[in-house]
């Protein structure tokens, strides 16, 4: 059952594409809408093309791997 009301954020860097492709296929069956935040994978271009291939999903490129830009400010 697909819950409208529920969007799943997945936040990657880097990730072992084959593992991400059915998780991404898991996830989006199940939420009304998934979000990625690439933190600059050097894979962007086919994480991107597994979001589009989702009808319920939307990219987002930061750029750098903001967690340890995060963590090395001083946000934990």
């Amino acid at each position: 059952m697909v819950s409208m009301g529920v969007v799943a954020v997945i936040v990657s860097h880097d990730p072992e594409l084959d593992r991400f492709e059915l998780v991404l296929d898991r996830v989006s069956g199940q939420v009304g809408r998934v979000i990625i935040v690439n933190n600059g994978s050097r894979s962007e271009g086919v994480l991107r093309g597994l979001c589009g291939g989702v009808g319920n999903c939307d990219f987002v490129e930061v750029g750098f791997n903001s967690g340890g830009y995060l963590c090395s400010e001083g946000w934990h």
